[in-house]
């Protein structure tokens, strides 16, 4: 009988170190899965542009023309919707208020435009642009010899006629947003077309650049801003 005792004491202490160890085993596989971390997941600012997005803005440009060498000064207004994020329609206006300087070539000069923008590489509240526009120009003339290119002749302005011209324009620039409702604007474009009344056949080349405010209105009081999904 103690030899029986003996040999299943000798017998557990040989094996119990194996019989343990596969115990660990079966305990580490079935729930090392069930202790591991959750995986992270990845936020990329996608920036406050988003489809349904409006823009209303109100801005003071000036201009300087290429020809006539006049320096003009307007109020402009524009609209914005945006298709998605990266695209936009867009109308501007621009009310024509007086030439700086000595040289006075117009009476009048306003012009409207219309066209698409691109937002290739917004990102959080900095919204860069390029973009496209065609437009027209309603202007009346001063001087009958414009640029040296009209009559000599003497006439009243009234009776230089009101044109209207076609326009087309590159634009570039960008968008500050810094809340939910509001931002800042400033973009430079450069205006192409001829002037052609019945007298005057002239250029309308110019440089614009305009700095404003502008208003956000959205079906989203928020932007969407981090991890959002189109």
């Amino acid at each position: 009988m103690v030899r029986i005792i003996f040999g299943a004491i000798c017998f557990f202490l040989i094996n119990g170190n194996t019989i343990a160890k596969i115990s660990n085993q079966d305990l580490n596989t079935n729930y090392i899965p069930l202790m591991r971390q959750p995986e992270q997941i990845q936020i990329t600012p996608v920036g406050f542009t988003h489809p349904g997005l409006f823009l209303f803005r109100g801005s003071l440009a000036v201009g300087g023309m290429t020809k006539l060498n006049a320096k003009n000064v307007f109020i402009e207004g524009n609209v914005e919707y945006f298709l998605d994020r990266r695209v936009s329609i867009r109308g501007d206006g621009y009310f024509f208020t007086n030439h700086t300087g000595d040289y006075k070539p117009f009476k009048m000069h306003h012009s409207l435009f219309t066209g698409a923008m691109f937002h290739k590489f917004t990102q959080g509240d900095f919204d860069p642009y390029v973009g496209i526009e065609v437009g027209i120009n309603y202007a009346q003339a001063t001087d009958p010899y414009l640029g040296g290119t009209g009559s000599i002749a003497i006439v009243p302005v009234e009776e230089v006629s009101k044109t209207v011209s076609p326009l087309f324009s590159p634009i570039i620039g960008f968008n500050y947003f810094g809340g939910k409702f509001f931002h800042i604007t400033i973009h430079a474009r450069y205006i192409m077309g001829k002037f052609m009344d019945n007298y005057n056949s002239v250029s309308l080349g110019e440089w614009r650049i305009s700095f404003g405010l502008g208003f956000n209105i959205s079906k989203k009081l928020i932007g969407p801003r981090m991890g959002d999904k189109f």
